[in-house]
């Protein structure tokens, strides 16, 4: 068993997921844990997977038997590594490389000096030339969530309008430079695409996201969550990953106007989970 343990969710996309791993295998050998959740793949994906890393040291798999969401499937890694002892566990998506030879031992150089529960790196998407994390240091209050429940309300029930309005007002529209990953930051949302819990995070909570969600909010949560249990998170761009970002959506739903459906469903539904935690 090792010190280090990465927990990858797969779904449906093979070639992605087997460069993810090998990416790994690459640049740490086989000194860590690595498991593959295949979250109800309908491809055979997950069985190919098996087939070609069941013979590799330290390479693991397991299967769900339906697609359970990003937060249920990702759970079952951390029940999984808790009973493996594994003193960090790097949680990222199947579309995330790490490249840094020194990636686990800054890990450990940083928990000694900040005690994290969860830290996060620097994210960089070459598709967006942008860096991603944190994604903001304030989480939103009741009325905002409010205002946004509403409009993806209208937004499932009138999509076609909703989607073509806003098509129409991201057009020409530039985004702000984003500045917020350059310096080392606590008690902020981390992005997604990547997370390190410490053994003491995985002692002390019952998941790793809440299990309510099926699709986003899940950055929200856990920072609001973290926060009321006293948790610790912290940001350090000196950890870098690189994200190319939404394969596995894109891999299942080609289209983008599908991929947006499928964000404003759940999207939804996350807010209003959020919204009942937050008023708890």
């Amino acid at each position: 068993m090792s010190q280090y343990g990465f927990l990858i969710l797969h779904y449906m996309d093979y070639d992605m997921t087997a460069e993810c791993v090998q990416c790994l295998l690459k640049t740490f050998g086989n000194t860590t844990d690595i498991l593959i959740i295949d979250n109800g793949s309908t491809n055979q994906s997950g069985h190919k997977l098996k087939q070609q890393f069941q013979n590799v040291p330290g390479v693991h798999l397991l299967h769900t038997g339906s697609n359970l969401g990003f937060a249920k499937g990702n759970n079952l890694g951390r029940d999984y590594f808790l009973r493996r002892d594994t003193e960090y566990l790097i949680v990222m998506n199947n579309d995330v490389y790490i490249q840094q030879a020194d990636f686990l031992e800054r890990i450990e150089e940083i928990h000694h000096q900040t005690a994290f529960d969860v830290l996060g790196p620097d994210i960089f998407s070459p598709r967006i030339n942008e860096h991603q994390s944190p994604t903001k240091t304030d989480l939103p209050d009741l009325k905002t969530i409010d205002g946004q429940i509403e409009q993806y309300r209208k937004a499932n029930k009138h999509f076609l309008s909703y989607y073509i309005r806003s098509k129409i007002q991201t057009l020409g529209k530039e985004k702000k430079p984003h500045t917020l990953w350059k310096t080392k930051r606590e008690h902020v949302v981390l992005h997604g695409a990547c997370y390190i819990f410490s053994r003491h995070f995985l002692e002390n909570r019952e998941y790793l996201f809440h299990p309510d969600t099926f699709l986003y909010m899940e950055e929200e949560i856990l920072a609001l969550e973290c926060d009321r249990q006293g948790l610790k998170i912290c940001y350090d761009p000196s950890l870098k990953v690189v994200h190319m970002e939404d394969v596995s959506t894109t891999y299942v739903y080609k289209t983008e106007y599908r991929r947006t459906k499928l964000k404003v469903r759940h999207k939804y539904h996350s807010l209003q989970v959020y919204k009942k935690i937050r008023e708890s």
